[in-house]
């Protein structure tokens, strides 16, 4: 199985790794999503599909959250 890096390199996104969260860009399409650590939530600001949930779901599972 592929790591959630992988799955949204694939999509396009680059990772970026922040004080309080793991943040993924779109350059191309000027999509952004944030994983806030202390908070355990995420923001998008697209529509996604099912791909990209995929993506989020393995960085869910591999942040612990549950």
């Amino acid at each position: 199985m592929k790591s959630a890096r992988e799955m949204f390199e694939d999509l396009g996104f680059e990772q970026e790794f922040h004080i309080a969260c793991v943040k993924y860009y779109n350059k191309e399409k000027d999509r952004y999503i944030w994983f806030f650590q202390d908070t355990k939530t995420i923001e998008i600001i697209f529509d996604i599909d099912m791909k990209v949930l995929q993506a989020i779901n393995q960085q869910v599972n591999e942040l612990g959250w549950k």
